[in-house]
């Protein structure tokens, strides 16, 4: 499964649109929630925290950049953002007691 999300990487940087991909699916309704919290290592690794899991993920450059568009009035389509990044999250949710510090 695939979601596009806007990311703050710091308190002090711009927000920045990513995809991230779960293997698995995450139920709810999650419009206008926060899914979790985002660790970024060496922009490289991710750490993704929901609730008392944690997930481990890779930092993926896109080869094309994803254009991000919006339907408004009319048909017509606002551009949103562009996604440059991917965070894939490969292995299965772990409990925090296993995660590592």
């Amino acid at each position: 499964k695939i979601m596009i999300v806007e990311i703050q990487f710091a308190e002090n940087e711009e927000k920045e649109w990513s995809i991230l991909e779960f293997q698995g699916e995450i139920s709810g309704n999650l419009s206008g929630n926060t899914l979790g919290q985002i660790e970024i290592k060496n922009n490289l690794k991710a750490e993704m925290t929901i609730g008392q899991h944690f997930l481990e993920g890779t930092i993926i450059t896109l080869k094309f950049p994803f254009l991000i568009v919006e339907k408004v009035e009319g048909g017509t389509m606002k551009v949103m953002g562009v996604a440059r990044k991917k965070i894939a999250f490969t292995t299965r949710p772990k409990p925090l007691g296993l995660k590592k510090t």
